[in-house]
């Protein structure tokens, strides 16, 4: 997924991560109450991964930064808009969750209208963050969403 390279800040030599990495984190990732890894398949292809990486800090707990990935060939096909979609009621159902917050390149435009859609906002914009190998420059936006509370027996009536 990230040979694309176009929508990710890590070029795909950067990132060489072995089979015992990911299973070092994703396993850490599972002790975490606040984080969350969502996956996609077509039959046994990996087509789509959702990363919710909750704050370990008590003052940042409270929110989950989110990280999205569709591998190119499938997007438009709905893995997007479903992987978020579970990903945002999952953090709902977490009773230390308030807020998901996430980076996206600012010319991404299909990724910015799917998070616009699923009630993210634009919190602020880090100009020229990301410089291209040709000395372009690239605007990343910051959005957030405000979670729904998870119910409690109080507010049920119980």
């Amino acid at each position: 997924m990230l040979a694309e390279g176009a929508w990710f800040l890590a070029d795909p030599d950067e990132v060489v991560l072995s089979v015992e990495a990911v299973g070092e984190e994703l396993a850490a990732l599972d002790r975490q109450p606040n984080s969350r890894v969502l996956l996609a398949w077509r039959g046994r292809t990996l087509v789509g991964a959702c990363w919710l990486r909750g704050g370990r800090l008590r003052r940042v707990a409270h929110e989950a930064s989110l990280e999205l990935m569709v591998l190119a060939e499938e997007r438009g096909r709905g893995v997007g808009r479903r992987l978020l979609s579970r990903a945002i009621g999952w953090a709902e159902g977490q009773p230390g969750l308030g807020r998901l917050v996430l980076a996206v390149m600012a010319d991404n435009e299909r990724a910015v209208a799917l998070y616009r859609a699923q009630g993210f906002v634009e919190e602020g914009r880090r100009r020229g963050s990301v410089r291209e190998a040709d000395g372009r420059e690239r605007d990343d936006l910051l959005m957030a969403r405000t979670l729904r509370p998870a119910e409690d027996s109080l507010s049920r009536g119980g």
